[in-house]
């Protein structure tokens, strides 16, 4: 089955959280940014998710990450 994965990479600290999603089939990069909590992160994912139509989002923690965003395993459906 062939796929189309979309990238989205994130920049936390702690005034604000920077993105940027990347489509690899059409080259399209869409930057975004929230405030430093879970439900800014995941009104701002859940846009990018209606902007790519019919991509589904995941969320993986790696490194510190898991720190700071503990519950963010419980949302890899919600969005």
């Amino acid at each position: 089955m062939k796929q189309n994965i979309l990238h989205i990479g994130l920049d936390v600290d702690d005034t604000q959280y920077h993105g940027s999603a990347f489509n690899k089939a059409t080259g399209e990069v869409v930057d975004f940014k929230s405030r430093p909590t879970l439900k800014g992160l995941l009104q701002q994912l859940g846009r990018i998710a209606r902007h790519f139509k019919g991509h589904r989002i995941k969320l993986w923690s790696i490194g510190e990450t898991n720190a700071i965003l503990p519950e963010a395993h419980r949302y890899q459906t919600a969005i």
